[in-house]
């Protein structure tokens, strides 16, 4: 293998001598330098944070300050709205790890805010939408009724934990109704209009659902938190790019010519090359960013321990007689939906700032290729189970995450 490597680099060796002397005539050396140090110091931050959780939060709040440092500095509604929804979310990775003790209370809650946060932000969005002639009657219904999803699925959730407390075991009503809602989750989005502000909040909402059935503490927050905080994203840098509301309201993810076909249609058409632009310095802090906010969403409730010894009540809206595989699906369907909302927050940008995906999903590779080699020199021989335990599922989970960006770069060749 290494010699099958070292001949493939050979022969682009005039890409690297051209990289050299690009650099050279533009002077750039330092700024290059400086930017490589920078990096290669935030994604150590970011393997650290495999080890201690807090540092997560850290990070969070000197994210907090980042639009402060731009052209945001007149948009005073988006500098709050970053501020606090990182100071938010920077509470959770400090708060004890999900599953040793169920608070389906905090499980109720959650799903009450989500249900009067999208609401309220949906009204908003149609309002604006009907002063600049956008069409909304043909997506609403659909929205409404996954609203009433998230409804059914809190009903679901405090009548099987009461069902469960009085020994009567679980209904099967909520049981059908449980699968019912996972299967029509990934698949009501589909349907829906090819808006991307509306393809946003149908998978979020969607998720929401899911999430909450599976959720046993603050974990339905948790996803609220990050899905708001993604969307901020998304606007902050779209106003950076100098574009106003309107136009992130206006914009489909497929070509005008098919903007009247459904949504599943247009799944895998891309960017039109001929409207991608080059790629910029600036990008590679939007490639950091998806790959912090992916180590966010992994470990923002949870450690690796958590996953190895996960509480079996996250998945008795769905079950109670232990079933291995079907527990570890719906598990594995619980770890990856945060993924989900940071992959589509970050596809949208890369649509609205029309970003070169193909170039920025390799940026992203090289940054979790490194810190791949520095788990792979982790890994330990020698020592308790534990310890081998832990650093091979670090080398395996970081592979993991490679795995998952090749899929999202394939989706869009």
């Amino acid at each position: 293998l290494p010699l099958v490597f070292w001949n493939r680099i050979g022969k682009k060796l005039h890409v690297i001598y051209a990289t050299f002397k690009y650099i050279s005539l533009r002077k750039a050396a330092r700024r290059v330098l400086f930017t490589l140090l920078l990096g290669v110091l935030s994604l150590e931050i970011l393997v650290l944070s495999f080890f201690k959780r807090e540092i997560l939060s850290v990070g969070l709040v000197c994210f907090s300050f980042w639009p402060f440092t731009t052209t945001l500095t007149d948009c005073r509604s988006s500098l709050a709205c970053w501020t606090v929804l990182c100071f938010a979310l920077a509470v959770f990775p400090i708060l004890p790890v999900v599953g040793r003790e169920a608070n389906y209370f905090l499980v109720t809650a959650a799903g009450v805010v989500i249900l009067v946060v999208f609401s309220l932000m949906l009204l908003y969005s149609a309002s604006i939408s009907r002063q600049i002639h956008i069409e909304i009657d043909n997506y609403l219904s659909i929205l409404i009724f996954q609203f009433l999803l998230v409804t059914f699925a809190l009903y679901i959730i405090n009548a099987t934990t009461s069902s469960l407390q009085r020994k009567l075991g679980l209904p099967v009503i909520n049981q059908y109704g449980s699968w019912t809602i996972l299967l029509s989750s990934f698949l009501l989005p589909l349907i829906n209009s090819s808006n991307l502000v509306v393809r946003l909040w149908s998978v979020v909402i969607a998720l929401s659902s899911v999430f909450l059935l599976m959720s046993t503490a603050y974990e339905g927050l948790f996803l609220l938190v990050l899905s708001l905080l993604m969307g901020t994203w998304l606007l902050c840098e779209h106003k950076r790019s100098g574009k106003t509301l309107n136009t992130l309201l206006e914009t489909r993810l497929s070509s005008p010519n098919s903007a009247s076909q459904p949504a599943w249609k247009v799944l895998t058409e891309g960017l039109d090359a001929a409207t991608a632009r080059k790629l910029t310095l600036e990008d590679l802090r939007i490639a950091y960013f998806f790959v912090f906010f992916i180590v966010v969403a992994f470990f923002g409730t949870g450690n690796i321990a958590s996953i190895n010894s996960f509480d079996p009540a996250s998945v008795y809206c769905f079950l109670t007689v232990f079933s291995p595989f079907i527990m570890g699906g719906l598990l594995l369907c619980k770890v990856l939906i945060p993924f989900v909302v940071v992959t589509c927050a970050f596809d949208a940008i890369h649509v609205v700032l029309s970003i070169p995906v193909e170039s920025l999903v390799l940026v992203v590779l090289v940054m979790t290729d490194l810190m791949g080699l520095h788990f792979f020199f982790l890994v330990k021989d020698s020592g308790s189970w534990l310890d081998i335990g832990t650093s091979i599922s670090h080398y395996v989970i970081m592979m993991a995450f490679i795995i998952f960006l090749l899929q999202i770069g394939r989706a869009h060749v």
